[in-house]
């Protein structure tokens, strides 16, 4: 029996991929907003809302910066401090939904659908 892949490939090697998701997400948590295309955006939600419930469960604060950490490294340390300090307190008490995806015109040069990630 022939299984799917569960996730998008995104045209790039996996090592990209997974380099391409922690840069979405950083500039995500450094501007609240971003604008990328539609496949990067749904993939990006799932990547970044895992990580937002995950350190919203954790009480140690040392832990909750390690983990961070680890999901953002080898970024600057002051994204880290914003998730940490101001985005995961905010939804502590939700269980879930923390993007939105919105729709925008496609992009004039290629036609691409482009979205919008912020989060609500």
């Amino acid at each position: 029996m022939i299984k799917t892949y569960a996730r998008r490939k995104l045209g790039v090697r996996p090592a990209h991929r997974k380099m391409m998701m922690r840069q979405l997400a950083v500039s995500l948590i450094h501007h609240e907003k971003i604008t990328t295309t539609g496949a990067r955006a749904k993939e990006l939600k799932v990547y970044a809302e895992r990580m937002i419930s995950r350190l919203t469960r954790l009480k140690d604060p040392l832990r909750q910066a390690r983990q961070a950490a680890r999901w953002l490294a080898p970024n600057g340390l002051d994204v880290s401090k914003k998730l940490r300090e101001t985005i995961v307190p905010r939804y502590r008490g939700k269980t879930g939904g923390y993007l939105r995806i919105t729709a925008l015109p496609p992009r004039r040069s290629d036609r691409a659908c482009l979205s919008r990630v912020e989060l609500v």
